[in-house]
């Protein structure tokens, strides 16, 4: 990783559109749909089961957390499995010690949006009306989404 790349998410590099559609699929792969979810040194590892338009989702994910996060790194697996049934699929999502950092906390405040409607769509606003999230005022945006 670069070092130089500053460790901030730039929400304004998507439409307003983008933007929720990004958080929504956010919610799905990294609170709803994984089997289960484990920290390894550079990051963390999400496991999900399922067919390989789940790839496909994971990579559209990934991209678009990249065009904000341009800190963070990626990589995803597929073991194999016969075509038109499910297999393992892993999404490693990583980023520095400093990124890592960011990434724990943002996991664990925005766990509860993922299982409550009005919290998941006051995410929505919040990132939208938000110019950067920094590690000097993530408490501040944390604040203004609520906490667990």
């Amino acid at each position: 990783m670069d070092q130089r790349i500053p460790i901030a998410c730039n929400p304004r590099v998507f439409t307003k559109e983008e933007l929720d559609a990004h958080i929504a699929l956010c919610m799905d792969l990294l609170f709803r749909r994984p089997q289960s979810m484990h920290e390894v040194s550079e990051g963390f590892v999400f496991e999900y089961v399922g067919r390989e338009t789940l790839l496909l989702e994971l990579a559209r994910f990934a991209y678009d957390e990249h065009r904000c996060c341009p800190w963070a790194s990626f990589k995803l697996e597929m073991e194999p499995f016969a075509e038109g049934t499910e297999g393992r699929l892993r999404l490693h999502y990583g980023g520095g010690p400093e990124g890592k950092a960011l990434l724990a906390e943002a996991i664990t405040k925005l766990r509860g949006a993922a299982s409550d409607p009005a919290r998941e769509a006051q995410l929505k606003a919040t990132v939208g009306t938000t110019s950067s999230i920094t590690p000097a005022n993530k408490d501040e945006f944390y604040e203004r989404i609520g906490r667990d």
